[in-house]
């Protein structure tokens, strides 16, 4: 496309030439100064004034032009090219799949610390629960927050915290609260619930062992990251 648009530009053109005036004059100092308009002259060396050409035919006036633009207009595109790959990035995540059971990278952040956690998927929980030893780099102040009944029916004491930001995928949650449980098992370090589930749209790509954050959005950003491609091709 880019291509045809020169060539018509450049079959509209008369090949008329123009030309183009370098002047110069000697300083002072004796140093030789070329300059392209008079008015770059100081008056007191006016009179020594010499001119050299160069014809410049108005071709290559618009090609020099069109291949400015075309190298500003390629440094946009793979800039827009950079941030549409660092967002597909965070909204194509690596999890962890054992059998039916998933498992989300999660950082919490808090006081100047953070922690990367893995948590399982869990529909079934109404409130993201951490189990207090994965929280042990972090400086908290859990405060008491009732009982929440286990998968064996068992009712445990929970605590309530405040971190500073929690980041899952492309979401960043700033000021986010949670729940804390005394867990002695291994594997895992507690539940992604529903009080974050329910606010987003996501997919789990089994095959490949990823989860998609709001994946109508991602499959936009890939459709623009193609288009973009194409235009580097042309």
């Amino acid at each position: 496309m880019k291509r045809l648009l020169w060539l018509i530009c450049a079959g509209l053109l008369i090949a008329t030439p123009v030309l183009a005036q370098v002047y110069h004059y000697t300083d002072d100092k004796g140093r030789r100064i070329f300059v392209d308009r008079l008015s770059q002259i100081p008056p007191e060396y006016r009179d020594q004034i010499e001119t050299r050409g160069r014809v410049v035919s108005e071709e290559e006036r618009l090609q020099q032009e069109l291949l400015r633009a075309d190298l500003l207009s390629e440094q946009a595109r793979r800039e827009q090219l950079r941030r549409v790959d660092q967002l597909l990035a965070t909204m194509e995540v690596p999890v962890t799949i054992r059998g039916n059971m998933v498992y989300i990278p999660v950082r919490a952040v808090h006081g100047g610390r953070r922690v990367e956690s893995q948590l399982l998927l869990d529909t079934g929980a109404s409130a993201t629960v951490f189990h207090r030893a994965s929280l042990a780099a972090l400086p908290l102040s859990p405060r008491p927050a009732g009982y929440a009944q286990v998968a064996s029916g068992q009712r445990i004491p929970t605590e309530s915290v405040s971190f500073d930001r929690i980041e899952i995928g492309p979401f960043k949650l700033e000021n986010q609260s949670a729940l804390i449980i005394d867990f002695q098992g291994t594997g895992y370090d507690g539940l992604l619930g529903m009080d974050f589930l329910r606010q987003v749209e996501y997919r789990i790509d089994f095959d490949r062992g990823m989860i998609v954050w709001e994946p109508s959005r991602y499959q936009e950003l890939q459709d623009a990251r193609e288009m973009l491609l194409t235009t580097f091709e042309e």
